[in-house]
């Protein structure tokens, strides 16, 4: 008997913002991105640091922190979990100096199905979507691990509701795992 693995969807294209931290301001102090993409920090003038430590804000979703003080620095930080974070210069901790990022989900498309099914040692990957909102492609990505994927064929997007499928032999493996 031969298992599939369930499939699963990563349709994203990373964005890098920037954040000047300059005369005592973040520029821009509140900034809204999706899941994966990157902030990147840059003070080019005065002592400052990026401080969203959930030491220093309890509720924030995802602890950051810059350990530069001083001018000519840069700080990057990729956000991985959706949901709000508020961050401060600590040599400006009285309030004068704070920020703000807003995490939102990644995947502009909404799936309303997935299946995987094999017959004589071929596997057919079907699934279909309500909206497909900047989407550039679909990457179809076979392992057999569920660790280490690799690329098997991109699928254009209609830009529409549509039902897409895809054909793999699996040759005599006896685990395969899928993703989209």
């Amino acid at each position: 008997m031969r298992n599939l693995g369930l499939m699963t969807t990563s349709a994203f294209v990373q964005t890098t913002y920037t954040v000047q931290v300059l005369n005592n301001s973040f520029n821009p102090s509140a900034i809204v991105i999706n899941l994966g993409d990157q902030i990147t920090w840059t003070n080019s003038a005065g002592f400052h640091n990026v401080n969203g430590s959930m030491a220093s804000f309890p509720t924030i979703v995802e602890s950051f922190t810059s350990s530069s003080l001083g001018n000519g620095w840069t700080y990057s930080k990729t956000f991985t979990v959706i949901g709000s974070n508020s961050y401060r210069c600590d040599p400006h901790a009285g309030g004068r100096l704070l920020g703000s990022i807003t995490v939102t989900s990644l995947l502009p498309e909404e799936l309303t199905k997935m299946t995987v099914n094999v017959k004589d040692g071929i596997s057919k990957l079907e699934w279909s979507t309500a909206m497909e909102d900047n989407i550039k492609s679909f990457v179809i990505q076979r392992s057999l691990n569920a660790i280490d994927f690799s690329d098997l064929n991109n699928i254009t997007p209609n830009h529409k509701p549509s039902h897409y499928s895809y054909m793999d032999n699996m040759g005599i493996e006896r685990n395969v795992y899928y993703r989209i």
